[in-house]
Parts: C-alpha cells; sequence; structure tokens
C-alpha cells in the first residue's frame, strides 16, 4: 500500500513541532522523497525516518520526535491482543492504552504455557538455597518468556514466576536478604555499634529527624547495601555468605564515612547561608539566591536520603554540597555573576525534570540507566560552573550534556 505509507510520512512530517517542520520544507517534495527512497531495514519506522532524513536533508529529527506526530485514525496500524488460543480479546489503533492494560489482559487469559511454567517454578516455604540455579529469564510458550524469582512476604519467602523483568529483579533481590539476614543478624547487631555518629555530627542530625533516627537509617542501609544482591545459583550464594561478615564491617565503615562527611558539610553550607543571609537582610538578590540554594540542598540531600541512595552515589553528596556552599559565599559578593551561570545550567535541570516525568513504563532499562547518569552528569555540570575547585568526576561540559540528552531520545 505504498499511496498510504506516502500519506502517513506526510501527515507525520505535519505532526512534527514547527522546529522541525521547517527542516522539511516544501512537504510534498520531502514526503515523495522518503516514501520512494527510504530503505526500511530497521524494525522502527521512527528509527528509519530518524536515519534516513539526517543523511538525505542533514535534518537530525530524533527518533522520539516521530513517534509522538498524531496521526488520522485510518493511518494508524490495528494492534489486536489475543490469547493462547488466538481469540481477539483487545484491540485498538492506540497502542498506549494496550500496553497499559496489558498486565490485566495477561491475568484474565488462562494461559496452559503460562501454568505451566509457573506450577513448574513454584516453590513455598524456602528456609534455604535447595533449589537449583535460576535462570534470568524462562520461555512460557512459543513466543513469551517470564521471570523467576523469590519473593518475600509475611506468609515467608517463596519461589515464583514474574510477568516483568524489573518487577522480578526487585522482588529477588529483597527475597535473597530474606534468605541471608537470619543467618548475620548477631554480627549486624555487633556492627550497629560502630555506626554511631560523632558527637559533631550531631546538630546537623537534626535536620533529618535527630542522630537516633538516623542511626536506624543507617543501619537499614546497611542492611540493604549487604544482603540484598541479585544473586541466582547455589553456588554464589553459599560463596557470597562467606563474605558477608567482612562486608558488614567494609560497609557499615564506608557508610559511617560517606554520612558523617554529609553531615559535616549539610551543616556547614547550612551556617554560612543562614550567616549570608543575616549579613543581608534588605538585599533581595541575595536573599533569593540563597532560598535557591537551600531548596537545592533539600532537592540534593532529602530528608531519608539514606532510602533514595546508594553508597556509591552517597559518597558524592558531600563534594556536591561544598560546591553550595562555595558559591553561596561567592553569590553574595556578585549576584549577577551567579545568576549567568544559573542560566547556562537551568535548560539541563529542565530537560532532567521533564525526562524524569516522561520516561515510558515500558522503557528499557538501557535507557532508565542513562536517564539516571544524566542526572549525576548535571550535578557533575554545575559543579563546574559555581565551584571550579572542587573537581568534577569526569570530563564534563554543555555539550557532551547535548549529546548524552539526544541518545537518551533516540533510545526506546
Amino acid at each position: 500500500m505504498p499511496g498510504q505509507f506516502k500519506d502517513k510520512i506526510g501527515a507525520m512530517i505535519k505532526g512534527l513541532p514547527k522546529k522541525y517542520r521547517k527542516l522539511l520544507m516544501p512537504f510534498s517534495e520531502k514526503t515523495e522523497t522518503i516514501a520512494a527512497e527510504m530503505a526500511r531495514t530497521d524494525p522502527s519506522l521512527f528509527k528509519s525516518l530518524s536515519r534516513f532524513v539526517k543523511q538525505r536533508f542533514q535534518a537530525d529529527i530524533p527518533p522520539a520526535e516521530w513517534a509522538k506526530a498524531d496521526l488520522p485514525p485510518h493511518l494508524k496500524i490495528r494492534v489486536s491482543v489475543t490469547d493462547s488460543r488466538g481469540a481477539e480479546v483487545a484491540a485498538g489503533r492506540d497502542i498506549g492504552p494496550l500496553r497499559q492494560s496489558g498486565g490485566s489482559f495477561a491475568a484474565e487469559v488462562d494461559s496452559p504455557d503460562w501454568n505451566k511454567a509457573a506450577k513448574e517454578w513454584k516453590r513455598e516455604n524456602i528456609t534455604g538455597w535447595d533449589f537449583g540455579t535460576l535462570p534470568e529469564s524462562v520461555a512460557v510458550g512459543p513466543y513469551s518468556s517470564a521471570y523467576p524469582g523469590l519473593e518475600a512476604g509475611d506468609g515467608g519467602i517463596r519461589l515464583r514466576l514474574f510477568k516483568a523483568r524489573g518487577e522480578a529483579e526487585d522482588s529477588h533481590k529483597k527475597g535473597v536478604e530474606a534468605l541471608l539476614r537470619p543467618s548475620f543478624e548477631k554480627d549486624l547487631e555487633f556492627v550497629k555499634r560502630y555506626l554511631v555518629l560523632p558527637d559533631d555530627c550531631r546538630p546537623a542530625a537534626l535536620y533529618f529527624g535527630g542522630p537516633a533516627a538516623l542511626a536506624g537509617q543507617l543501619a537499614s542501609a546497611l542492611g540493604r547495601e549487604v544482603f540484598r544482591k541479585n544473586i541466582r545459583s547455589r553456588e554464589e550464594f553459599d560463596a557470597y555468605s562467606g563474605t558477608v561478615v567482612r562486608r558488614l564491617f567494609e560497609k557499615g565503615h564506608e557508610l559511617h564515612q560517606a554520612v558523617s562527611a554529609i553531615l559535616e558539610a549539610y551543616g556547614r553550607t547550612s551556617g554560612k547561608i543562614a550567616a549570608i543571609r543575616a549579613a543581608n537582610p534588605s538585599n533581595r538578590a541575595v536573599q533569593a539566591i540563597c532560598g535557591s540554594i537551600r531548596a537545592e540542598m533539600e532537592r540534593l540531600v532529602p530528608g531519608r536520603f539514606l532510602e533514595t541512595y546508594p553508597l556509591d552515589k552517597l559518597s558524592h553528596l558531600a563534594r556536591y554540597l561544598k560546591a553550595l556552599e562555595i558559591r553561596a559565599e561567592r553569590a553574595k559578593n556578585d549576584p549577577e555573576k551567579d545568576g549567568k551561570k544559573s542560566a547556562q545550567a537551568r535548560p539541563f535541570e529542565e530537560a532532567l525534570r521533564r525526562l524524569s516525568e516522561n520516561i515510558e513504563p515500558e522503557a528499557s532499562l538501557e535507557k532508565r540507566k542513562a536517564a539516571d547518569d544524566f542526572r549525576w552528569m548535571v550535578e557533575e555540570f554545575k559543579l563546574s560552573l559555581f565551584a571550579p575547585e572542587v573537581k568534577t568526576l569526569f570530563p564534563t561540559s554543555a555539550k557532551r550534556l547535548i549529546a548524552a540528552l539526544k541518545e537518551i531520545e533516540d533510545m526506546e
């Protein structure tokens, strides 16, 4: 149906944002060329379009922009969801609702293949690793997969199949934790004695519920760090068990150091902001910047930050707080310069906000990781703007951020 394909391309071009439409004028000529010359070798039409128009017309339009283009109903593909017997259970030309409802359709379909696989992988009342190696995925029928994993609940630990990889991995890690922890509770209690915060950090701990509450969060974070692992075999489980006591002490020490450094930096930066505000009561520009930096601190280190960040990220928060302290000191002397630097960072902060809000539930693990990496690239970029003497972890620039953002937009 070449005519319909040409109509679809034309409608997609007209559905692009204005800045991209301008690159493909005149529309009719570009539509004819794309329909006649574009090789449809990629399973994704959007990737094929993005690649072709960049090579043919030097127009850089991300696949995600093509995907957003609205089409009239008659040009959309009709998608049908069927059960294991081939009977249609749902259909439509808008794939979004079908994707969102896919889990409920699957639950309603009494598939013999799923029931058979679920029965094979079902185990209740697990108290030790006596069930062999768990693959990351298993085939369910000729066309689909499922994901075996442990699940810890009030009724004990069990083994079951999951329909989503991410859900399976998250549950399985918690199941491994539930299997490991009982054998090492005494060791964990012993290590907790060394998680007491130093006296000079106790005032800053009040920002986070007080020393006792923070000590409890520290102990919970240590348990997650050591016990919550994606272990898939008996051999790996036994080998890891032999390292747990050492890891409790090592990770406990690392956590204690990281949290002490964060509290020290948080208290120092808070004090700096308060002093600058008190010394400049009528300077609106300085007051506004101090308010902005205070909000940045609270965003960066929220009340339950130990539940927000893994250990490898916690270790960098003190650097970012140090950069905010330096920024506050410089901003009080030159608010205008601080504003110019903020303007350089703002587009990437906005891009990060949009990325966090709009990333699709079905986005690949690769895209989700890239989005998380972009968040830390933005933090390092701001550090380089406001406090370059606090060295960045890696080279950073606006150009690198733009390139990273484009790579994320091109991912599915």
